[in-house]
């Protein structure tokens, strides 16, 4: 028999802004090409620094993984290729024309639950939470763990990448990184 579940979300606008720049995807029973087999889809796109990241995630991210190669075979390989696929891509559809215009600065965390057959996958690039509970809410458990520089190993992780974690006028705790991606 097919597992029964509910899913939901939330998402708030934070202490800073007016707006919300989070968008959500969710598909369930999400038809797999040129098969009879399903799986549900559930992502939050945690946009930082305006929308347009997190806009382009929520478009763009389900049919990329959906096409690479090793989909469903390797769902953690196409995590993977998907996530370096989205970053190449943005960057591409929005680096400068020319020396006059600026760089889009907008950023988004990708959270991403894929349920396929008897599998949970998760895959987590940035802040964000998921939470998976049972037996009426009387277990609950996290299935990620949450990219945050105030954590010591991220911290660290951050800066031997070549990045750099500072607190900025907030006090809120920011952090840069090198750009990874070869523009050429």
């Amino acid at each position: 028999s097919k597992p029964i579940f509910s899913y939901a979300y939330n998402s708030y606008e934070g202490k800073v802004r007016s707006y919300n720049e989070d968008r959500i995807c969710i598909s369930v029973n999400h038809k797999i090409e040129n098969s009879e087999c399903t799986f549900h889809f559930f992502s939050i796109y945690d946009g930082h620094g305006g929308s347009k990241c997190a806009d382009f995630l929520k478009t763009n991210f389900l049919p990329y993984l959906t096409k690479n190669k090793y989909f469903p075979k390797k769902i953690s390989t196409d995590f993977r290729l998907t996530y370096i696929q989205m970053e190449r891509l943005f960057y591409q559809q929005n680096k400068p024309l020319n020396l006059i215009d600026e760089y889009e600065h907008s950023g988004s965390c990708a959270l991403i639950i894929l349920l396929y057959k008897s599998i949970c996958y998760c895959a987590n690039v940035g802040d964000s939470r998921a939470l998976y509970s049972e037996s009426n809410s009387k277990i609950v458990k996290q299935l990620n763990i949450e990219h945050k520089p105030e954590n010591r190993k991220e911290k660290e992780r951050i800066e031997q990448a070549g990045g750099k974690v500072y607190k900025n006028t907030t006090s809120a705790l920011a952090f840069k990184m090198p750009w990874r991606i070869d523009p050429g």
